[in-house]
């Protein structure tokens, strides 16, 4: 029987590497992760070698999980939009399980080879409602790096004026997503 361990976002130092050279060279490393399926809580856990990010030995730990946890909800919320859209565009349907295999695939650092590809928010406006959240800030801080024009309003202001934002607003993403508009 599998037993579930809670916890998505792990801090710690690697005690043992596989063999590929990337792994080895993270031996010994402070690293931090986000797992997909939990196990955080867990005393070992293991991890692909590009799924860590190294980390300074001055990082406090209990701040890079909070901008884990804080970032990965935001960036999955920007990036289901794009998958979302892109499904439209090509009238794909939604993959069924086990249709696909899911591969990693590596960041080449050859400029030829990313040819400076924009994000799917690129020149568009994005209204972010509550975005003095850490999660409102997460998104405002994604949204503007990618490229995208971004506006802000607090939760209450917001449905007084969602019919006059929703003709000129590519994306609108409520944080808090309470129909009485309840903080």
């Amino acid at each position: 029987d599998d037993v579930w361990v809670p916890g998505h976002e792990i801090v710690g130092h690697v005690v043992r590497a596989g063999a590929g050279m990337e792994a080895k060279s993270l031996m010994d490393k402070r690293i931090a992760a986000v797992l997909p399926y939990g196990g955080g809580c867990s005393q070992y856990v293991s991890i692909h070698a590009n799924d860590v990010i190294v980390l300074p030995d001055e990082a406090d730990s209990n701040e890079v999980v909070a901008l884990l946890s804080t970032y990965m909800t935001a960036y999955q919320c920007l990036e289901s939009v794009a998958d979302i859209e892109a499904k439209e565009e090509e009238g794909e349907e939604e993959p069924k399980v086990g249709e696909e295999d899911v591969e990693a695939e590596a960041i080449s650092s050859n400029k030829d080879d990313n040819e400076q590809k924009k994000s799917h928010l690129f020149g568009k406006n994005v209204l972010i409602i509550d975005s003095g959240s850490p999660v409102g800030l997460a998104l405002v801080n994604l949204a503007t790096n990618a490229g995208a024009t971004v506006h802000t309003v607090p939760h209450l202001i917001s449905r007084f004026n969602a019919i006059r934002w929703s003709g000129t607003m590519d994306l609108i993403v409520d944080v808090v997503g309470d129909s009485d508009n309840n903080p």
